[in-house]
């Protein structure tokens, strides 16, 4: 679930893939008011789990091609879906080989008209030209990928990527390689040498209790600079400082996977 563009109606999706493995056949997108009125069903044929709007309210999501790898589809106003980017073509440009190509999160970044794909079977984020569907650039743990600084900075089964208002990528992922502890990353991209470098995180500081999460999450900037920080299937949420300090902790006592937070100021927006 998130809000929509217009600030009107909540999104949530309902991506038949999970539910009756038919690689998204029957996904739709769904324009909710919050008592439950559905204002409108949108077909999203292919739906895997990635979805964004764009600022004229336009659809993109990620859609299933076969059981190993999807296109970027976008709903054009006519009603038809375009492909913007295949990840079969991007195996090719990259010089990569792999057999498994399935996104998590689709972050659209106004200022420079591309979306920040995100890849958690790859360890990859990709960055994908709204216009011509060209891969600019991608991070992670395939061919050619950016460098991080330091090394051990590296994402790996990230999800919740986004764009700050300083030009810089804010990502929840696993502190390390061969753990499910999670940690928040803030990274600066340094286009000179190709590094994104690791200028701030919450997770794994000495002192700090690791909270462990296999699957999703999220980390979002706040206005008033502090981090949210949405620990996926490990049922927890923290509000963090730029320092480090924890403003609150909440933890949820039914051990279920947190989709998705999403910021509202104010719930009577949303009333039908």
């Amino acid at each position: 679930m998130r809000t929509a563009v217009d600030g009107k109606a909540f999104l949530w999706d309902s991506a038949t893939w999970w539910s009756d493995y038919d690689m998204g056949a029957g996904s739709q997108i769904h324009r909710m008011k919050i008592d439950g009125t559905i204002e409108e069903s949108i077909t999203a044929y292919g739906l895997h789990h990635a979805f964004t709007e764009l600022p004229d309210g336009t659809l993109v999501w990620g859609a299933a091609t076969s059981w190993n790898s999807e296109e970027l589809y976008k709903r054009e106003a006519d009603g038809t879906d375009t492909s913007l980017w295949s990840c079969d073509q991007f195996e090719t440009e990259s010089g990569g080989r792999w057999n498994d190509c399935q996104s998590n999160t689709l972050f659209y970044d106004e200022g420079s008209d591309s979306f920040y794909y995100s890849f958690y079977s790859l360890d990859t984020i990709v960055q994908v030209d709204h216009e011509t569907g060209t891969s600019l650039r991608w991070f992670g743990d395939i061919s050619n990928s950016w460098s991080f600084d330091p090394f051990d900075s590296q994402f790996w089964w990230m999800h919740g990527v986004s764009i700050l208002d300083n030009g810089n990528m804010l990502t929840s992922t696993h502190c390390s390689e061969h753990t499910s502890n999670c940690c928040a990353r803030e990274y600066e991209f340094d286009e000179a040498s190709e590094t994104l470098v690791n200028v701030w995180s919450f997770g794994d500081e000495p002192g700090t209790e690791s909270v462990r999460a296999d699957t999703a999450g999220e980390a979002h900037r706040l206005s008033n600079g502090n981090t949210l920080h949405n620990y996926g299937s490990g049922s927890r949420v923290r509000e963090v400082t730029d320092a480090g300090d924890i403003v609150w902790d909440m933890e949820f006592s039914s051990g279920k996977l947190i989709g998705r937070t999403t910021l509202v100021d104010d719930l009577y927006d949303f009333a039908p």
